[in-house]
């Protein structure tokens, strides 16, 4: 009998989970824009968008969309990490975003989003950003 392989359930994630989860990185966000050490690229703006603007109970994942500011000079990051690229810093901010629970919070570049012309929902935005001088 040969091998059927069924493709894996999508995870579900209840509305209230979903609402927490949004909290949480809000408040990552927030975390994240007061360490410009560790993250040299701040949260400038975050919208949910998807099935979390519909009145569905059971979502199949937050989708987020982030635009980030980079808040430190390229100059000292290149002699912090020379080998990484601003896409590496930018990324670990992504990552840092995720709050553990990659398969069920979707992260999009903004813009990518905006593109689509999909509704949104703004959730989270830091006007204050400035660059800063650690020179």
């Amino acid at each position: 009998m040969p091998y059927v392989q069924y493709p894996k359930p999508r995870p579900q994630l209840q509305r209230g989970e979903a609402t927490r989860l949004l909290t949480r990185i809000v408040s990552r966000a927030t975390e994240i824009n007061e360490d410009p050490v560790r993250y040299p690229y701040a949260v400038r703006r975050l919208v949910v968008f998807g099935s979390f603007l519909t009145d569905k109970e059971v979502l199949g994942d937050l989708d987020i969309g982030v635009e980030l500011k980079l808040v430190r000079p390229m100059a000292s990051l290149d002699l912090e990490r020379p080998d990484w690229r601003p896409i590496h810093w930018a990324n670990r901010t992504h990552v840092a975003l995720q709050v553990r629970r990659p398969k069920v919070v979707s992260i999009h570049d903004i813009f990518e989003v905006l593109k689509l012309g999909t509704p949104t929902r703004q959730v989270f935005e830091d006007k204050t950003l400035r660059l800063l001088d650690l020179g």
